[in-house]
């Protein structure tokens, strides 16, 4: 918090809740916790699965019905959580009533630095290294000048012809984390990155439709205006 905000939330004034108020105390504990903290106070959950942010959910919510009120910002779990959705199970295509081609490959695209994500890419690219074609975006390069239209459709075709003949693609930005100056400055190169890396995959698929497309965060997740 205190680095999000530049240390105008200093770490020390920072409230948690605990897993062990979570698991062991439940709705009330936390409900009590959040009542006796100050107005305009900042607190983080320690949730470690999605039973943990249910029973989260259920003490905010018990602390709302008494008046206070809460801006959160959250994962996608804290969502469902809250409007009471139950975990199913991955979608299937027959749930989408859409027919995929067999015997075209899947496109993966990777735009997060985050410990857990390089964990995930590891284990994707051995477990599938024979049957995946893996294509990085140097994002260095990016910033030093940006990929011409020509050196994306090169990458594009790249993928387009390992989709067609079966193979899965990964299309990830380089894994070494490129920052600026300053919080302006860093967007600028995520917005530049952003920017090619949904230009790529654009590309790919209005070249082929792959069988399934994975995005996992990161610049690839920001929007970009047409």
């Amino acid at each position: 918090m205190a680095e999000k905000t530049g240390g105008a939330i200093p770490a020390d004034s920072v409230h948690s809740l605990s897993l062990q108020t979570i698991r062991q105390g439940g709705p009330a504990a936390i409900d009590l916790q959040l009542q006796l903290l100050p107005k305009g106070a900042t607190v983080v959950v320690n949730a470690a699965c999605d039973a943990d942010m249910a029973v989260v959910c259920a003490g905010i919510m018990r602390a709302e019905a008494k008046g206070k009120r809460y801006l959160c910002r959250t994962a996608a779990s804290f969502v469902s959580a809250r409007m009471g959705l139950a975990l199913r199970a991955p979608l299937r295509p027959r749930d989408l009533g859409v027919a995929l081609p067999r015997d075209v490959g899947g496109l993966v695209v990777v735009g997060s630095h985050v410990p857990k994500t390089k964990q995930q890419v590891e284990k994707l690219v051995q477990a599938r290294k024979h049957i995946l074609k893996v294509i990085e975006v140097d994002v260095p390069k990016v910033v030093r000048g940006g990929l011409s239209a020509a050196e994306v459709a090169g990458l594009a075709q790249e993928a387009t012809e390992s989709l067609k003949t079966g193979r899965d693609v990964l299309v990830m930005t380089s894994r070494k984390l490129v920052t600026g100056a300053d919080a302006g400055a860093s967007l600028k190169i995520a917005n530049a990155v952003s920017a090619v890396v949904v230009d790529l995959a654009a590309a790919v698929c209005r070249a082929v439709r792959p069988r399934f497309l994975v995005a996992k965060g990161g610049e690839f997740a920001r929007p970009r205006r047409e």
